[in-house]
Protein backbone atom coordinates (compact mmCIF):
# COMPACT_ATOMS: atom_id res chain seq x y z
CA UNK A 1 0.00 0.00 0.00
CA UNK A 2 2.29 2.23 0.83
CA UNK A 3 4.75 1.72 -2.40
CA UNK A 4 1.54 2.34 -4.14
CA UNK A 5 1.24 5.51 -2.64
CA UNK A 6 4.59 6.20 -3.23
CA UNK A 7 4.14 5.62 -6.63
CA UNK A 8 1.16 7.63 -6.99
CA UNK A 9 2.58 10.70 -5.57
CA UNK A 10 5.69 10.75 -8.09
CA UNK A 11 3.65 10.35 -10.91
CA UNK A 12 1.26 13.20 -9.83
CA UNK A 13 4.97 15.31 -9.06
CA UNK A 14 6.23 14.45 -12.97
CA UNK A 15 2.21 15.62 -14.13
CA UNK A 16 2.81 18.78 -12.26
CA UNK A 17 6.23 19.20 -13.36
CA UNK A 18 5.17 18.84 -16.75
CA UNK A 19 2.16 20.79 -16.87
CA UNK A 20 4.76 23.80 -15.42
CA UNK A 21 7.10 23.16 -17.75
CA UNK A 22 4.39 23.26 -20.86
CA UNK A 23 3.01 26.69 -19.23
CA UNK A 24 6.48 28.11 -18.90
CA UNK A 25 6.74 27.15 -22.76
CA UNK A 26 3.55 28.93 -23.66
CA UNK A 27 3.97 31.94 -21.64
CA UNK A 28 7.65 32.60 -23.12
CA UNK A 29 6.13 32.37 -26.65
CA UNK A 30 3.20 34.22 -25.86
CA UNK A 31 6.02 37.12 -24.69
CA UNK A 32 8.50 36.51 -27.74
CA UNK A 33 5.64 37.04 -29.67
CA UNK A 34 4.07 40.19 -28.03
CA UNK A 35 7.77 41.94 -27.56
CA UNK A 36 8.06 41.11 -31.65
CA UNK A 37 4.53 42.72 -32.34
CA UNK A 38 6.15 45.25 -29.85
CA UNK A 39 9.37 46.02 -31.76
CA UNK A 40 7.69 46.16 -35.33
CA UNK A 41 4.81 48.58 -34.08
CA UNK A 42 7.31 50.95 -31.84
CA UNK A 43 9.83 50.70 -35.44
CA UNK A 44 6.76 51.71 -37.11
CA UNK A 45 5.73 54.74 -34.65
CA UNK A 46 9.43 56.14 -35.29
CA UNK A 47 9.46 56.42 -38.87
CA UNK A 48 6.38 57.28 -39.36
CA UNK A 49 6.98 60.35 -37.35
CA UNK A 50 10.77 60.69 -39.43
CA UNK A 51 8.75 60.48 -42.57
CA UNK A 52 6.07 63.21 -41.17
CA UNK A 53 8.77 65.45 -40.55
CA UNK A 54 9.61 65.20 -44.59
CA UNK A 55 6.31 65.22 -45.90
CA UNK A 56 3.99 67.26 -44.70
CA UNK A 57 1.16 65.47 -46.25
CA UNK A 58 1.40 62.64 -44.07
CA UNK A 59 0.29 64.89 -41.47
CA UNK A 60 -3.01 65.29 -42.87
CA UNK A 61 -3.88 61.35 -42.29
CA UNK A 62 -4.51 59.17 -38.94
CA UNK A 63 -2.06 56.12 -38.44
CA UNK A 64 -4.57 54.02 -39.52
CA UNK A 65 -5.92 55.82 -42.57
CA UNK A 66 -1.97 55.79 -43.60
CA UNK A 67 -1.82 51.83 -42.71
CA UNK A 68 -4.75 51.63 -45.53
CA UNK A 69 -2.94 53.75 -48.22
CA UNK A 70 -0.76 51.71 -48.02
CA UNK A 71 -2.52 48.43 -48.17
CA UNK A 72 -4.32 50.06 -51.47
CA UNK A 73 -0.64 50.86 -52.88
CA UNK A 74 0.27 47.82 -52.35
CA UNK A 75 0.60 45.36 -55.71
CA UNK A 76 -1.41 42.12 -55.51
CA UNK A 77 0.06 39.13 -56.88
CA UNK A 78 -2.48 36.32 -55.10
CA UNK A 79 -6.20 36.26 -54.99
CA UNK A 80 -6.71 36.62 -51.15
CA UNK A 81 -4.07 39.31 -50.50
CA UNK A 82 -4.35 41.66 -47.40
CA UNK A 83 -5.55 44.32 -50.10
CA UNK A 84 -8.17 41.54 -51.52
CA UNK A 85 -10.01 41.26 -48.50
CA UNK A 86 -9.78 44.83 -47.27
CA UNK A 87 -12.11 45.61 -50.72
CA UNK A 88 -13.89 42.74 -50.06
CA UNK A 89 -15.29 43.90 -46.89
CA UNK A 90 -16.11 47.32 -48.98
CA UNK A 91 -17.64 46.18 -51.92
CA UNK A 92 -19.21 43.33 -53.69
CA UNK A 93 -17.19 42.02 -56.43
CA UNK A 94 -19.40 41.81 -59.53
CA UNK A 95 -17.43 39.93 -61.78
CA UNK A 96 -15.54 37.00 -60.89
CA UNK A 97 -14.27 36.27 -63.76
CA UNK A 98 -11.93 39.14 -64.11
CA UNK A 99 -11.51 40.49 -60.23
CA UNK A 100 -8.09 41.86 -61.27
CA UNK A 101 -9.55 44.87 -63.01
CA UNK A 102 -12.32 45.49 -60.73
CA UNK A 103 -9.78 44.97 -58.35
CA UNK A 104 -7.65 47.87 -59.64
CA UNK A 105 -10.58 49.84 -60.41
CA UNK A 106 -11.89 49.75 -56.80
CA UNK A 107 -8.49 50.97 -55.23
CA UNK A 108 -8.30 53.90 -57.47
CA UNK A 109 -11.74 54.80 -56.09
CA UNK A 110 -10.91 54.48 -52.55
CA UNK A 111 -7.85 56.90 -53.30
CA UNK A 112 -9.18 59.06 -54.66
CA UNK A 113 -11.76 58.94 -51.60
CA UNK A 114 -9.24 59.70 -49.61
CA UNK A 115 -7.06 62.54 -51.39
CA UNK A 116 -10.44 64.00 -52.14
CA UNK A 117 -11.51 64.57 -48.54
CA UNK A 118 -8.37 67.24 -48.56
CA UNK A 119 -9.96 69.74 -49.82
CA UNK A 120 -7.08 70.37 -52.13
CA UNK A 121 -8.28 72.17 -55.40
CA UNK A 122 -5.01 72.90 -57.44
CA UNK A 123 -4.28 68.98 -58.60
CA UNK A 124 -5.60 66.67 -60.96
CA UNK A 125 -7.45 63.79 -59.41
CA UNK A 126 -8.94 62.08 -62.10
CA UNK A 127 -9.22 58.60 -62.53
CA UNK A 128 -6.01 58.32 -65.39
CA UNK A 129 -4.07 60.50 -63.40
CA UNK A 130 -4.17 58.91 -60.07
CA UNK A 131 -4.01 55.37 -61.70
CA UNK A 132 -0.95 56.61 -63.43
CA UNK A 133 0.73 57.84 -60.10
CA UNK A 134 -0.40 54.62 -58.50
CA UNK A 135 1.48 52.09 -61.18
CA UNK A 136 4.43 54.46 -60.57
CA UNK A 137 4.45 54.25 -56.82
CA UNK A 138 3.31 50.85 -56.43
CA UNK A 139 4.62 49.26 -53.17
CA UNK A 140 6.06 46.06 -53.45
CA UNK A 141 5.07 42.61 -51.59
CA UNK A 142 7.91 42.33 -48.86
CA UNK A 143 8.93 45.89 -48.44
CA UNK A 144 10.03 47.41 -44.85
CA UNK A 145 7.93 50.07 -43.60
CA UNK A 146 10.45 53.05 -44.93
CA UNK A 147 9.90 51.77 -48.32
CA UNK A 148 6.26 51.64 -47.93
CA UNK A 149 6.22 55.75 -46.26
CA UNK A 150 8.52 56.65 -48.87
CA UNK A 151 6.77 54.96 -51.77
CA UNK A 152 3.65 56.68 -50.26
CA UNK A 153 4.78 60.22 -49.68
CA UNK A 154 6.09 59.99 -53.08
CA UNK A 155 2.80 59.36 -54.61
CA UNK A 156 1.31 62.28 -52.43
CA UNK A 157 3.65 64.72 -53.42
CA UNK A 158 3.16 63.61 -57.08
CA UNK A 159 -0.59 64.42 -57.00
CA UNK A 160 -1.42 66.90 -54.27
CA UNK A 161 1.86 68.98 -55.60
CA UNK A 162 3.27 68.97 -52.76
CA UNK A 163 0.81 70.36 -50.05
CA UNK A 164 1.75 73.56 -51.56
CA UNK A 165 -1.56 75.15 -51.33
CA UNK A 166 -2.19 74.51 -48.00
CA UNK A 167 1.12 76.73 -46.86
CA UNK A 168 -0.48 79.54 -49.18
CA UNK A 169 -0.30 82.75 -47.14
CA UNK A 170 -3.21 84.24 -45.99
CA UNK A 171 -4.19 87.26 -43.40
CA UNK A 172 -3.23 86.39 -40.00
CA UNK A 173 -4.54 89.19 -37.36
CA UNK A 174 -2.56 87.65 -34.52
CA UNK A 175 0.15 85.04 -35.02
CA UNK A 176 -0.76 83.36 -31.71
CA UNK A 177 -4.57 82.98 -32.19
CA UNK A 178 -6.56 80.41 -30.24
CA UNK A 179 -9.74 81.41 -29.50
CA UNK A 180 -12.70 79.60 -27.04
CA UNK A 181 -16.34 79.67 -28.31
CA UNK A 182 -18.54 79.77 -25.55
CA UNK A 183 -21.91 77.15 -25.96
CA UNK A 184 -25.02 78.13 -24.09
CA UNK A 185 -25.41 75.59 -21.28
CA UNK A 186 -28.04 73.13 -21.52
CA UNK A 187 -31.10 73.22 -18.68
CA UNK A 188 -32.62 70.20 -17.98
CA UNK A 189 -35.87 69.46 -15.37
CA UNK A 190 -34.98 67.23 -12.77
CA UNK A 191 -38.16 64.64 -14.29
CA UNK A 192 -36.24 64.88 -17.93
CA UNK A 193 -34.18 62.31 -19.01
CA UNK A 194 -32.05 63.33 -21.82
CA UNK A 195 -28.79 61.80 -23.78
CA UNK A 196 -25.93 64.05 -24.23
CA UNK A 197 -23.88 61.57 -25.97
CA UNK A 198 -25.17 63.41 -29.37
CA UNK A 199 -25.66 67.17 -28.70
CA UNK A 200 -24.23 68.92 -31.40
CA UNK A 201 -27.54 71.25 -32.00
CA UNK A 202 -28.67 73.20 -34.55
CA UNK A 203 -26.83 76.49 -33.56
CA UNK A 204 -23.78 74.63 -32.72
CA UNK A 205 -23.74 73.51 -36.25
CA UNK A 206 -24.12 76.56 -37.99
CA UNK A 207 -21.35 78.10 -35.37
CA UNK A 208 -18.89 75.90 -36.71
CA UNK A 209 -19.15 75.27 -40.44
CA UNK A 210 -19.39 79.23 -40.61
CA UNK A 211 -15.73 79.52 -38.73
CA UNK A 212 -14.25 78.06 -42.13
CA UNK A 213 -16.17 81.17 -44.28
CA UNK A 214 -15.21 80.01 -47.94
CA UNK A 215 -14.00 76.73 -47.20
CA UNK A 216 -15.42 73.39 -46.62
CA UNK A 217 -13.68 72.09 -43.95
CA UNK A 218 -11.79 68.92 -43.96
CA UNK A 219 -12.02 65.94 -41.63
CA UNK A 220 -8.19 66.73 -40.44
CA UNK A 221 -9.38 70.30 -39.23
CA UNK A 222 -11.60 69.07 -36.38
CA UNK A 223 -10.46 66.91 -33.33
CA UNK A 224 -13.38 65.25 -32.19
CA UNK A 225 -12.34 64.94 -28.28
CA UNK A 226 -15.11 62.48 -27.14
CA UNK A 227 -13.56 59.64 -29.01
CA UNK A 228 -9.76 61.47 -29.41
CA UNK A 229 -6.88 59.03 -28.11
CA UNK A 230 -3.34 60.90 -26.88
CA UNK A 231 -2.13 59.95 -30.09
CA UNK A 232 -4.56 61.96 -32.11
CA UNK A 233 -4.25 64.86 -29.78
CA UNK A 234 -0.71 65.19 -30.14
CA UNK A 235 -1.08 64.81 -33.96
CA UNK A 236 -3.73 67.20 -34.38
CA UNK A 237 -1.54 70.20 -32.73
CA UNK A 238 1.51 68.84 -34.57
CA UNK A 239 -0.85 70.15 -37.92
CA UNK A 240 -1.84 73.08 -35.99
CA UNK A 241 1.66 74.01 -36.17
CA UNK A 242 2.73 72.62 -39.39
CA UNK A 243 -0.10 74.36 -41.25
CA UNK A 244 -0.09 78.22 -40.09
CA UNK A 245 -2.63 79.40 -42.58
CA UNK A 246 -5.23 76.61 -42.10
CA UNK A 247 -8.38 76.87 -39.48
CA UNK A 248 -8.45 74.33 -36.90
CA UNK A 249 -11.73 73.23 -34.55
CA UNK A 250 -11.74 71.39 -31.78
CA UNK A 251 -14.83 69.61 -30.38
CA UNK A 252 -16.48 68.01 -27.49
CA UNK A 253 -13.55 69.22 -24.98
CA UNK A 254 -16.14 68.61 -22.03
CA UNK A 255 -17.01 64.97 -22.52
CA UNK A 256 -12.73 64.24 -22.40
CA UNK A 257 -11.76 62.18 -19.23
CA UNK A 258 -9.31 63.62 -17.14
CA UNK A 259 -6.15 62.47 -18.57
CA UNK A 260 -6.78 63.29 -22.15
CA UNK A 261 -7.95 67.00 -21.20
CA UNK A 262 -4.95 67.57 -19.21
CA UNK A 263 -3.18 66.65 -22.13
CA UNK A 264 -4.97 68.70 -24.99
CA UNK A 265 -4.59 72.39 -21.91
CA UNK A 266 -0.99 71.14 -21.89
CA UNK A 267 -0.78 71.15 -25.71
CA UNK A 268 -3.23 74.29 -25.98
CA UNK A 269 -0.41 76.44 -23.12
CA UNK A 270 2.67 75.05 -24.74
CA UNK A 271 1.19 76.63 -28.13
CA UNK A 272 0.66 80.01 -26.65
CA UNK A 273 4.07 80.42 -25.22
CA UNK A 274 5.76 79.17 -29.14
CA UNK A 275 6.87 82.50 -30.80
CA UNK A 276 6.20 80.38 -34.34
CA UNK A 277 3.30 81.19 -35.96
CA UNK A 278 0.57 78.67 -35.81
CA UNK A 279 -3.00 78.09 -37.51
CA UNK A 280 -5.84 79.27 -35.76
CA UNK A 281 -7.48 77.30 -33.26
CA UNK A 282 -11.79 77.76 -32.05
CA UNK A 283 -11.94 75.66 -28.64
CA UNK A 284 -15.31 74.56 -28.49
CA UNK A 285 -16.70 74.03 -24.67
CA UNK A 286 -19.44 75.25 -22.26
CA UNK A 287 -16.96 74.57 -19.52
CA UNK A 288 -13.93 76.63 -20.21
CA UNK A 289 -13.42 80.42 -19.62
CA UNK A 290 -11.43 83.22 -21.29
CA UNK A 291 -9.67 82.94 -17.98
CA UNK A 292 -7.11 80.43 -19.31
CA UNK A 293 -4.36 82.00 -20.48
CA UNK A 294 -4.04 82.29 -24.11
CA UNK A 295 -7.47 81.97 -25.17
CA UNK A 296 -9.71 84.72 -26.34
CA UNK A 297 -13.07 85.09 -26.39
CA UNK A 298 -14.37 84.93 -30.07
CA UNK A 299 -17.47 86.91 -30.25
CA UNK A 300 -20.26 85.06 -32.55
CA UNK A 301 -21.43 87.04 -35.32
CA UNK A 302 -25.24 86.99 -35.37
CA UNK A 303 -25.38 85.55 -39.19
CA UNK A 304 -23.25 82.87 -37.75
CA UNK A 305 -26.27 81.59 -36.10
CA UNK A 306 -28.79 81.48 -38.75
CA UNK A 307 -29.53 78.35 -40.31
CA UNK A 308 -30.78 79.30 -43.53
CA UNK A 309 -27.83 81.66 -44.18
CA UNK A 310 -25.58 78.92 -43.64
CA UNK A 311 -27.42 76.50 -45.53
CA UNK A 312 -27.18 78.70 -48.47
CA UNK A 313 -24.02 79.50 -48.15
CA UNK A 314 -22.94 75.56 -48.02
CA UNK A 315 -25.04 74.90 -51.09
CA UNK A 316 -22.73 77.65 -52.96
CA UNK A 317 -19.81 75.74 -51.89
CA UNK A 318 -20.70 72.14 -52.87
CA UNK A 319 -20.79 73.75 -56.50
CA UNK A 320 -18.47 75.43 -56.20
CA UNK A 321 -15.75 72.64 -55.71
CA UNK A 322 -18.51 70.43 -57.64
CA UNK A 323 -19.35 68.40 -55.03
CA UNK A 324 -22.61 66.43 -54.56
CA UNK A 325 -24.65 67.37 -51.42
CA UNK A 326 -25.44 64.86 -49.00
CA UNK A 327 -27.60 62.73 -49.10
CA UNK A 328 -28.74 63.17 -45.64
CA UNK A 329 -32.15 65.16 -46.00
CA UNK A 330 -32.57 66.48 -42.22
CA UNK A 331 -30.70 67.80 -39.56
CA UNK A 332 -32.89 68.25 -36.21
CA UNK A 333 -31.96 70.81 -34.08
CA UNK A 334 -32.73 71.56 -30.29
CA UNK A 335 -36.52 72.84 -29.57
CA UNK A 336 -37.51 75.49 -30.92
CA UNK A 337 -35.39 76.22 -33.99
CA UNK A 338 -36.57 74.20 -36.95
CA UNK A 339 -34.86 71.95 -39.27
CA UNK A 340 -31.39 71.75 -41.75
CA UNK A 341 -32.95 70.82 -45.00
CA UNK A 342 -30.43 69.68 -47.27
CA UNK A 343 -32.79 68.74 -50.14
Amino acid sequence: MYFLGAVLGEFRNNQNARLEQAVKTRTDNLEFVYKQFNDTYNNWIKNLENYRQECCLLKLFSNRQIMILIILLRTSVIPNSVRNRFLKKLFSFKNSNNQNDEEHQLTIQCLKHYLSSLRIKQCDLSYDNISHAYETHQIEPGSNTELCLKKLCQFLQDLLNNGNELMEKRKIIDENQQYLVTLETKQRSSDENISFEHDLDMNTLCILLNIFHDRLPSSYQILWCSIATAEDIQLFFSRIRTFPYLIFVIMNIDKMNHRLRELLLNEQDLLRREQVSHGTVYYFSRELTTSRNGLTEFHIPAQYRNPNQTYKQLITLFQRDRLLQPEIQIICGTAGIGEFRFR
